[in-house]
């Protein structure tokens, strides 16, 4: 599997708890519905550290995945995904000035 993982940080001057309930009712069903080829969407919110009770510096992290590498290119640079929509909708969740994107294929250990 391949994937497109991204830190996200919320845009500065919004509430985390109303950006957290946007982007699971609003910007992930869009996104869903928008990015052909699309095998697994995992979003993981950001929690506070168990042991000093801190939220880390980001609100969450992405997790899109395709099957090779085509796939995810076709994707991203597919209408769907390049559209005012889809971009919109992003810039309500994502402080595009601090995000981190990285592209990996996952290799899962068996335990």
């Amino acid at each position: 599997m391949f994937k497109y993982v991204s830190i996200i940080c919320r845009p500065p001057g919004t509430d985390r708890q109303e950006v957290i309930d946007y982007w699971f009712n609003v910007h992930a069903p869009l996104v869903k519905r928008v990015l052909p080829g699309l095998r697994k969407y995992i979003i993981n919110v950001a929690q506070p550290s168990p042991v000093t009770g801190e939220l880390p510096p980001y609100d969450g992290i992405v997790e899109l995945y395709f099957d090779d590498m085509e796939s995810m290119r076709k994707a991203l640079t597919s209408p769907g995904w390049l559209s005012d929509e889809r971009k919109a909708s992003s810039v309500k969740v994502i402080d595009y000035k601090r995000i981190q994107g990285y592209y990996v294929e996952e290799h899962e250990i068996p335990l």
